[in-house]
């Protein structure tokens, strides 16, 4: 689906204890993304169309809603999705692998090996060390391959932009182009489009 099939399935978040109107539900479930999320992709896999993802990687599974909406996407129409989380939530997306353990620890040698799998890979860093994790897994990235990460701003100016932000919260940028780029830098990786990418809060570098 593009995002003006996969919109039918939003509903708001009104939980009045996360004050954050920029939040929805996806399929009943909480996703912690914007909504122009669903545009986003629709961009990128537009931009990525003469060589799609062959396997997607997702940090951070939390309750399933960007799993199941990265599943459901036409950017994942020829991947093989695998998700990672700390903590078992007990949320599995149909027609997806789910793991549970440390990235940094006994689950590495795991993404390093999805990471090297035959085909463009995109890794979409979400979990509770975005940065940490960019930088640690970027020099793993094949020339083509991309790398994510989410709650990002590329600078100050953009934080406090609303016309490109929205309603994101000042205080829930956990990643920043300062933070990323020596070791995006040092491993070839540049950004991608980017402008589009940043309107859902994301940080986008490709391989070289």
């Amino acid at each position: 689906m593009n995002a003006e099939q996969m919109k039918k399935y939003i509903t708001p978040d009104l939980d009045p204890r996360k004050n954050a109107d920029h939040l929805f539900m996806y399929k009943g479930i909480n996703c912690r993304q914007t909504r122009r999320v669903l545009d986003s992709l629709d961009s990128l896999n537009v931009a990525l169309s003469s060589s799609p993802p062959t396997t997607i990687i997702e940090i951070g599974t939390f309750h399933g809603a960007f799993t199941q909406l990265l599943r459901d996407h036409d950017i994942s129409a020829q991947a093989s999705i695998h998700t990672f989380d700390i903590i078992d939530f007990n949320k599995r997306v149909e027609g997806t692998t789910l793991y549970v353990g440390d990235v940094f620890g006994d689950k590495h040698s795991c993404i390093v090996e999805l990471i090297s799998l035959p085909g463009r890979c995109l890794v979409f860093c979400d979990g509770g060390a975005k940065e940490r994790e960019v930088n640690i897994f970027c020099k793993y990235l094949k020339s083509g391959d991309m790398i994510l990460c989410h709650d990002y701003a590329k600078s100050l100016d953009v934080m406090n932009d609303k016309n490109i932000v929205g309603n994101w919260p000042p205080n829930q940028y956990e990643s920043q182009w300062c933070n990323v780029k020596d070791s995006l830098t040092k491993f070839e990786c540049v950004p991608f489009h980017e402008d589009e990418m940043q309107k859902s809060m994301w940080g986008s570098f490709i391989r070289q």
